[in-house]
C-alpha cells in the first residue's frame, strides 16, 4: 500500500511559495526606491508662469511669402525638378510625362514628350541640352536618346539629384 504523505505536497508548492516570495521582494525593493526618490530629491519643481502675449508685436508682419507669384499653378500635373537654361528658360519635368518650358513672356509650352510619368530629375548641360531619368536621357531640339539605364550592372532606379554642370558631363547620385 502506498501511502501519501505531507511532504509531497510541500515539495510541490515549494517552487511556487519561493517564486512568491521572491516576487513579492522585487516589488517591495521597487517601491521603496520609488519612494526613496520621491521624498528625498533634491529637485524641486516651480512652475513657470509667463505672461500673456502682447497683442501688438514689436516685429513688423511678415507676410511676404502670401505674395509670391506660383508659376505653373493649376498648369502643371505635379512637377518634379526644375532647371533653368543661360537664356532664362525655365524647364521642369512633369508627371504626365512631358519636359515643359516656360518662356520669358509667360507661356507655358509642351516642349517635348517622353513616354514616362516618373520624371525624377532634369537638368541643363553646358551644351544647352536636357538630361533627366529613365535611364539616362539627352533631350535636344531634335529629340530624345536614351544614354545609358545601368550603371555597373544594375538598373537605375532612384536618382537624388542630376548634374551637368561639370564639362558638360552629366553624373547621377544613386539612392
Amino acid at each position: 500500500m502506498l501511502r501519501k504523505s505531507k511532504h509531497t505536497s510541500l515539495q510541490k508548492s515549494g517552487p511556487m511559495a519561493l517564486r512568491h516570495l521572491l516576487t513579492s521582494f522585487v516589488l517591495a525593493c521597487l517601491l521603496a526606491f520609488t519612494l526613496q526618490i520621491y521624498f528625498s530629491s533634491p529637485i524641486s519643481p516651480v512652475s513657470l508662469h509667463l505672461p500673456p502675449p502682447s497683442s501688438s508685436s514689436h516685429l513688423p508682419k511678415n507676410n511676404i511669402l502670401q505674395k509670391v507669384i506660383k508659376l505653373g499653378d493649376g498648369v502643371l500635373l505635379k512637377p518634379e525638378d526644375v532647371d533653368v537654361d543661360k537664356e532664362g528658360t525655365i524647364y521642369t519635368a512633369t508627371r504626365d510625362g512631358w519636359i515643359k518650358r516656360l518662356h520669358k513672356n509667360g507661356n507655358w509650352e509642351n516642349w517635348k514628350r517622353v513616354n514616362s510619368d516618373t520624371v525624377l530629375g532634369i537638368t541643363i548641360t553646358k551644351e544647352g541640352d536636357q538630361r533627366r531619368l529613365q535611364g539616362l536621357l539627352k533631350i535636344t531640339e531634335n529629340g530624345v536618346k536614351l544614354l545609358t539605364s545601368h550603371v555597373n550592372g544594375s538598373k537605375i532606379r532612384v536618382c537624388l539629384k542630376l548634374s551637368a554642370k561639370i564639362s558638360g558631363l552629366c553624373f547621377c547620385l544613386m539612392h
